[in-house]
């Protein structure tokens, strides 16, 4: 099993690695409380807390409006994809 490399000590100024993770589902919002919403909250999470610029991809922002909705990780921008439809480069 490799390693991850160690990013102690490395400079912060511009990212080492820039990540998009996109999520199709229309049934898994950036901010619910499903097991799926706080796998890929901390799959995000994890990617910027080793330095990378993440942008978080999905089909719907929030669950619900009887749902509180959860806080998104810091350092991770959230983009809604428009009309439900995510931009051609990512179908």
């Amino acid at each position: 099993m490799s390693r991850l490399p160690s990013f102690a000590g490395a400079r912060r100024q511009q990212p080492l690695l820039r990540i998009a993770v996109v999520c199709g589902d229309r049934g898994i919002a950036a901010t619910g409380q499903s097991g799926a919403s706080h796998h890929l909250r901390g799959i995000c999470e994890g990617f910027a807390g080793l330095g990378a610029e993440v942008e978080l991809w999905v089909q719907r922002m929030a669950a619900g409006p009887q749902v509180p909705a959860a806080a998104l990780p810091a350092g991770v921008s959230v983009l809604e994809a428009p009309r439900g439809r995510l931009p051609g480069l990512l179908r």
